[in-house]
């Protein structure tokens, strides 16, 4: 009996050891600390389209500035136009001195006048006026020529007789009366036609009429002067006969006299053959050499006057196209030359936006390429526009490629030199599985990775291949399957397989919805 009860307690005390230990074991186990899986922000992984756009920073600028140079040197008298001012084409901008220009014109002007009336008087022929008073002077050296034939005749026949009746005597002295009468009428005619080419002459010089009523002055002149040597010729002759008969009373005519009334009428008779083809050239007309010559001096006076009137024509500076003047190079008083630009204007009717690129970006644009287009300062959206030029050479000194992006007329007009920020969309990638940037690491080496959480909330740790990237959104191509979820908060001390508590992915246009990227607002579509 004691044996049994001593089983019992042995077997009793037993049991209590184990639960005693037991429960002491468990105790211990609830007092360790439990390490909490880290709460990570994920997103689903999407295909969409993404786009990969540059973006270029240039100025506006005229396409055309053109510099307006004087083609006279001369004094600024008149320049209105300033910096801003608008201009349309033909308007005058500038005047140079222009009254020496004046006066070269009325000089040619009166020039071509002159020239044509005596052109029409050559035409016309002779006027009855003027063969009548050839007719006269032929006559009168007619006259003359007789008269000393008739002396020299008288001579010879007195030459050698003692004496004469006194009827010679008084002949001799009643000639000699009649040629003093017309020698003084023959000075009154000179007079007269000295003081009418004096007249003539000064209206010439102040273009009042032709040069061919200069021409007839001096012929009257001549002719009247022609009359005057043959009446006291005459005059002379009848002096020396009227003496010749007085010597015969007193011995032989000595041989002097004979000689000089020989001569004379060799005076007669040239100054009768001179009248004669005077009278013939009238009578016949101008030939057609002189008709020549008068149309050239016309033609000629015609083209200085031409002349003349494009010189004073550039005083006047007119705007070449319609524009605004962007500088101002000289002032009123200022020299203006040939050499030196009085004013700039740019056509704002077309406008422009000029970047530069480097030379590896270069050959991703194209001509026709779309873009977008911010000016700095322009109110609104920014502007459509494609690409006009690209410049097939670098500058030397920048090592940099200019492209015009011509803005549209829509767009107003700009303030030339403004800052302008174009956008330019170089690739499109669609259908490709988009990212956000956030969910991608760096790791050493150049190798990109992105932890994908399972559904056993574990994050394993994937190498990916990129494509485009945007500012927020990444291409990949390689590594990671559409719908699956991605850690893009949290990851900077994950591990391969580390667990994690992710938060449910945001929905609707949230950050980390996995919205497909299109690029930069606004891209536009090639």
């Amino acid at each position: 009996m004691k044996r049994t009860v001593g089983i019992i307690v042995a077997i009793v005390v037993a049991a209590g050891g184990w639960w005693l230990t037991a429960r002491m074991r468990g105790t211990a186990k609830d007092a360790s600390p439990t390490k909490k899986a880290p709460l990570v922000a994920v997103t689903i992984a999407q295909k969409g389209s993404i786009a990969e756009a540059l973006s270029l920073t240039g100025s506006v600028e005229a396409r055309t500035v053109v510099d307006i140079l004087p083609k006279l040197e001369q004094r600024i008298v008149w320049m209105p136009a300033r910096e801003g001012d608008r201009v349309i084409a033909g308007q005058v901008v500038a005047r140079l001195d222009s009254l020496e220009h004046q006066r070269q014109l009325d000089q040619a002007l009166a020039d071509v006048r002159v020239n044509e009336a005596s052109l029409r008087d050559l035409q016309a022929g002779a006027r009855p006026e003027e063969i009548a008073q050839a007719k006269a002077l032929l006559e009168q050296a007619t006259a003359s020529q007789e008269r000393g034939e008739a002396l020299l005749r008288n001579l010879r026949s007195l030459y050698g007789q003692q004496g004469v009746p006194q009827q010679a005597i008084d002949e001799a002295t009643g000639k000699v009366h009649v040629n003093e009468s017309q020698a003084r009428a023959a000075d009154v005619q000179v007079a007269d036609a000295e003081l009418d080419l004096g007249r003539v002459r000064q209206v010439v010089a102040i273009g009042g009429t032709a040069k061919q009523e200069e021409d007839r002055a001096k012929t009257r002149l001549e002719t009247a002067r022609a009359q005057q040597r043959a009446a006291r010729a005459a005059l002379h002759a009848s002096r020396a006969a009227l003496e010749h008969v007085k010597t015969l009373y007193g011995g032989p005519i000595p041989r002097r006299e004979i000689d000089e009334a020989e001569g004379k009428v060799r005076e007669a008779k040239s100054a009768v053959q001179a009248a004669k083809e005077k009278l013939g050239m009238l009578r016949a007309g101008p030939t057609p050499t002189q008709v020549a010559v008068a149309r050239e001096r016309v033609a000629q006076a015609s083209a200085k006057l031409a002349s003349a009137r494009v010189m004073l024509q550039y005083c006047s500076i007119t705007a070449p196209l319609n524009g605004v003047v962007v500088r101002r190079h000289a002032e009123v008083g200022d020299m203006a030359t040939p050499r030196s630009p009085l004013l700039s204007i740019a056509n704002t009717g077309q406008v422009l936006v000029r970047a530069a690129v480097s030379e590896t970006d270069a050959a991703r644009f194209r001509v026709g390429m779309a873009v977008f287009v911010a000016v700095d300062g322009q109110p609104g959206p920014p502007l459509r526009s494609r690409i006009s030029t690209v410049y097939p050479a670098a500058d030397p000194g920048s090592r940099l490629i200019m492209v015009e992006v011509p803005l549209p007329s829509s767009s107003g007009t700009p303030l030339l030199g403004s800052l302008a920020r174009v956008s330019v969309l170089v690739h499109r990638s669609d259908g490709s599985v988009v990212i956000p940037s956030a969910a991608t690491v760096q790791r050493a080496g150049g190798k990109r990775i992105a932890f994908v959480v399972g559904q056993d909330d574990k994050a394993s740790e994937r190498e990916i291949e990129t494509g485009i990237e945007t500012n927020d959104k990444v291409e990949v191509l390689r590594g990671i399957a559409a719908g699956e979820r991605l850690v893009v908060k949290g990851q900077e001390m994950l591990k391969d397989g580390s667990a994690v508590k992710a938060m449910a992915p945001k929905t609707g246009r949230g950050k980390g919805a996995g919205k497909p990227s299109e690029g930069p607002k606004g891209a536009p579509k090639q």
